[in-house]
């Protein structure tokens, strides 16, 4: 008969376990943050790329459908057209599909913006867009620089009725020229008014796939990111 020797069971104690909890819970509230704003970076530069494409695919499907000279009123609804929209609206007269006053701007707290007619419309996940109704070069001078720009476009991420409703943050915007989206040189408007500074902040994540600028300010076209 084979006799049992005792054994030494080793185990932490309870100070030794609580000790190591408390170091997770530091380590945790230290990288949880860091990883929300990533996730939320993620999220923003993903919808921004989405709507971009969007909206110069339907851009060059409806050139090939209208071949005739293009106003400043024509391309939100030849546009619109090729899109799948929820509801339109005028601005004018219902802004229900885009914000259109009070708009803020990242980084510059004095200013703000807003629109008093245009096309507009509202898409089935709640993001908007708005078509800018004047004549860009000659009548805005931060885009006299840019002589073939035909038409400002804003849009909204996550919607009028929620968000920021900041430039740069969640509403953004991109140029149309002739054929396409037109992508000026970052910081081209740095000089300009902030409220077309925006469109730095658009064609930075269409470059460089980061929103960076929002966490740092020493960004340049040779340092693309805070890391």
């Amino acid at each position: 008969m084979k006799k049992f020797k005792n054994k030494k069971c080793f185990a932490f104690t309870l100070a030794e376990v609580l000790m190591v909890m408390g170091i997770l819970g530091v380590v945790a509230a230290i990288t949880i943050p860091n990883l929300n704003k990533d996730i939320g970076d993620q999220e923003r530069v993903a919808k921004v790329q989405t709507v971009a494409t969007d909206i110069e695919q339907a851009y060059k499907v409806a050139l090939r459908k209208y071949e005739d000279n293009w106003d400043n009123t024509s391309y939100g609804p030849r546009i619109l057209e090729f899109m799948q929209t929820k509801r339109t609206c005028d601005i004018s007269s219902d802004d229900s599909c885009f914000k259109d006053s009070n708009i803020k701007i990242y980084n510059n707290s004095s200013k703000t913006v807003s629109f008093t007619a245009g096309t507009a419309a509202i898409f089935n996940d709640g993001s908007s867009i708005y078509f800018y109704p004047e004549t860009l070069s000659g009548s805005i001078s931060e885009f006299n620089g840019l002589s073939d720009a035909k038409q400002l476009v804003y849009f909204d991420i996550d919607g009028p009725d929620k968000g920021f409703n900041t430039l740069g943050v969640d509403i953004f915007s991109i140029i149309l020229n002739d054929t396409g989206l037109l992508i000026p040189s970052i910081n081209y408007f740095k000089d300009g008014d902030a409220a077309y500074r925006n469109i730095d902040y658009t064609y930075w994540i269409l470059k460089y796939g980061n929103a960076d600028y929002l966490h740092c300010s020493d960004l340049s076209e040779s340092k693309t990111t805070c890391n």
